[in-house]
């Protein structure tokens, strides 16, 4: 009966540890309030309604919304795809010669060349040290970004910086949608910067530090849960995030 009862004891504790489990992690704090959480190269940001979840080892995207109960998921090839079906569907309601000239103009529209170099040291964050790269876009000045390049904080995110980088390119073709240039973003080689470091601040040249800026890097135990897509949530396309995209 003794040893029965270690095994059910034990059982029980393994069972605990499985619905429960928790990794060690990082939060970096925004200078905002907001934080990122990253573990085992999972990332999760939240905002009031909703949450984005990058998964470094599957190379995939949950996007949650928390007020209609939902989850859309996909690789960043999948999201690309369904930005440019929503911007197809925009397109349907003008004359067909709009249609044709706004075809021609995204046609020619070519990411700029974009260069970057290492310029020293900055502030440090929570103690990591922070390498300063200044990025410029068709030879001018475009932004100051500083990294962190620590192996434990790499170790975590290196994945998912892989994932940023590429929609990142992605996201950056928005720029584009009202008629402007792509922005430095859609360059791959802007995205080789993701493979050295974490961006903790980004100053685009004549502007300020924004509330995004990382002002704590903390270790933490991180629940996986915070890594999946909530229990009852109901499943959708992707092409649910953009309006006139259905289920």
């Amino acid at each position: 009966m003794k040893a029965r009862g270690r095994r059910l004891a034990l059982a029980a504790c393994l069972v605990a540890l499985w619905v429960g489990a928790a990794h060690a992690g990082w939060k970096f704090q925004q200078a905002g309030g907001e934080e990122t959480l990253v573990s085992g190269n999972r990332m999760r940001t939240s905002w009031d309604n909703g949450a984005l979840i990058i998964d470094g080892n599957s190379k995939r995207m949950l996007f949650i919304n928390d007020d209609d109960r939902t989850v859309a998921s996909g690789t960043v090839d999948e999201f690309c795809e369904s930005l440019q079906k929503a911007l197809d569907r925009a397109l349907e309601g003008l004359p067909e010669e709009h249609r044709e000239m706004y075809r021609r103009m995204m046609a020619a529209a070519k990411p700029p060349k974009v260069t970057f170099e290492h310029a020293g040291r900055g502030e440090p964050v929570s103690g990591f040290a922070t390498e300063h790269y200044v990025v410029s876009a068709d030879g001018e000045k475009y932004e100051d970004v500083y990294l962190v390049t620590d192996g434990k904080v790499m170790k975590e995110c290196r994945g998912v910086l892989e994932v940023m980088g590429s929609f990142s390119r992605c996201a950056a073709q928005m720029h584009s949608i009202g008629g402007d240039a792509p922005s430095a973003e859609a360059s791959p080689e802007y995205a080789k910067l993701y493979a050295i470091g974490v961006p903790v601040l980004s100053i685009p040249d004549g502007d300020e530090p924004d509330a995004d800026r990382i002002v704590a890097i903390v270790r933490a135990d991180l629940d996986d849960a915070l890594f999946r897509a909530p229990e009852g949530y109901r499943a959708v396309s992707l092409d649910a995030l953009y309006p006139g995209g259905g289920q």
